[in-house]
């Protein structure tokens, strides 16, 4: 009994221990956070782009570049994607056969990022080459 009264205790029981249902809350206000952040990013590259076509109406001879605008994703999308990259990290790790404490910090480490961050604000392409 002791040995869970200290575990509950611990900075990381308090940090990093969370509940289905807190799991769930942290990742929906994640999600509405960075929906939000996509679409005032496409908002103000709509608003750059129409600037650019009509200085380039002026000057005929330059090319349009068209920026792509990124979409929204839903709690779901971004779990699916997460499972993805953690089976990855996985497949990895087992190909160069790392050592179990490795691949076990390895995984954590990456699902514990994506804890505070959303994989709209961060592509997992960019984290993956520091986790390893």
């Amino acid at each position: 009994m002791q040995g869970a009264v200290l575990t509950e205790s611990s900075t990381h029981f308090k940090h990093w221990i969370f509940s289905p249902a807190e799991l769930l809350k942290k990742r929906q206000s994640l999600n509405q956070a960075s929906v939000e952040r996509v679409k005032q990013e496409n908002a103000q590259a709509k608003k750059q782009q129409a600037i650019v076509v009509k200085t380039e109406d002026d000057s005929a001879g330059k090319k349009k570049k068209k920026k792509k605008r990124r979409k929204a994703l839903t709690i779901e999308q971004e779990a699916k994607l997460l499972a993805f990259y953690v089976n990855q990290i996985y497949a990895v790790c087992s190909a160069y056969k790392f050592p179990f404490r490795m691949s076990a910090t390895t995984l954590v480490f990456f699902k514990r990022f994506y804890i505070s961050k959303s994989i709209m604000d961060l592509s997992p392409e960019r984290i993956l080459p520091a986790i390893f």
